[in-house]
């Protein structure tokens, strides 16, 4: 043999000798999954969650702890944006515990034994036997709203990867497996509103003399008040918004409803909304869209108060009469 023959001959079996071990003796009885979870049970109010899944799990076999430590964990948990922009995420469940999407990622599944954080240390069988089971749900997490989301929608999907020899891979002879969920039946619109069911109509003040609303000076006058209310139904949690119109009185930056009536131009009337969570009180201002409910509950009622507003100047007897219109609007 030629020496640069031998020199070529000691390179290849080099190469040979030195190649990664491959782990070619694990393997999955499959490279794939599928689960469903039933678009009847996803959830509208933020944070309810739907029912689980159908739970999921193959049989693997391998060599753990001793030798090549095989394991099998949960690598990359994919949430479909279809679902992320409609206000949803998923918990997955592993054995009984429910994680969020962060928590659940690095999940040992296989040997089933081992609960340990990214199957570390290697514990358990190494005969082959079932995955844990995998199953999920859907969490409802804002108040989105969306277009129809039809049936079979793919909602996430869950690599699992395998390790052998210290390292985690799904390719080069290593085992891998998808395992996808998806929505069954439509899962309707979201439609975030309201039904105003009652209201008064027509808000009385009671009266008072001339002499006093003088005597105050100008702005509010604070001795009386009239509150009227609106009741509503609320269904998807929508966030509430009101804009008042109507006639101001000049000079009030459109806080002051103007009287209608002849005389008495220095007299009009005020509103207030009164936040029945917090107690704090905001000064109507007409022709502006103002918030009142960032997320609201199914029964809701709104306070509002009305005020005598004077201006300054002369004051006549008589009535005052200010007319304004509503228009609500959710998101």
């Amino acid at each position: 043999m030629e020496w640069r023959s031998f020199i070529r001959l000691m390179a290849c079996l080099c190469t040979i000798l030195f190649m990664p071990k491959m782990a070619l003796a694990f393997s999955c009885d499959t490279s794939s999954g599928s689960a469903t979870i039933a678009a009847a049970s996803v959830p509208y109010t933020i944070d309810a969650t739907s029912t689980a899944s159908s739970a999921w799990t193959t049989a693997c076999s391998g060599t753990s702890p001793g030798g090549q430590q095989d394991a099998m964990r949960i690598n990359s948990i994919t949430l479909n944006p279809v679902f992320s922009n409609a206000g949803y995420d998923i918990e997955v469940s592993t054995g009984g515990t429910w994680r969020t999407r962060p928590n659940a990622r690095y999940a040992c599944l296989w040997p089933s034994s081992n609960t340990n954080y990214n199957c570390t240390p290697t514990v358990g069988s190494g005969t082959k036997h079932n995955m844990r089971y995998v199953s999920v749900r859907l969490k409802r997490t804002s108040a989105a709203t969306f277009a129809t989301i039809a049936s079979g929608t793919t909602i996430a999907t869950i690599d699992i990867w395998q390790r052998s020899n210290g390292t985690w891979s799904n390719t080069g002879g290593w085992a891998s497996v998808r395992l996808t969920i998806k929505l069954s039946g439509d899962l309707k619109s979201v439609v975030p509103t309201c039904d105003v069911k009652d209201y008064d109509s027509a808000v009385t003040l009671p009266a008072v003399k001339s002499a006093d609303l003088k005597a105050i000076g100008s702005g509010r006058y604070t001795a009386v008040k009239k509150p009227f209310t609106f009741a509503m139904e609320c269904e998807y949690s929508p966030k509430v918004n009101i804009t008042f119109t109507g006639t101001t009185m000049p000079g009030t930056n459109d806080e002051v409803l103007a009287n209608t009536l002849p005389g008495n131009e220095n007299v009009g009337l005020q509103l207030e909304y009164v936040n029945a969570y917090n107690g704090d009180k905001t000064v109507v201002k007409a022709g502006t869209e103002m918030n009142l409910l960032s997320v609201a509950d199914t029964n809701e009622t709104l306070n509002f108060n009305a005020w005598y507003y004077y201006k300054g100047g002369s004051v006549y007897g008589g009535k005052i009469r200010a007319q304004s219109e509503f228009t609500f609007d959710y998101d």
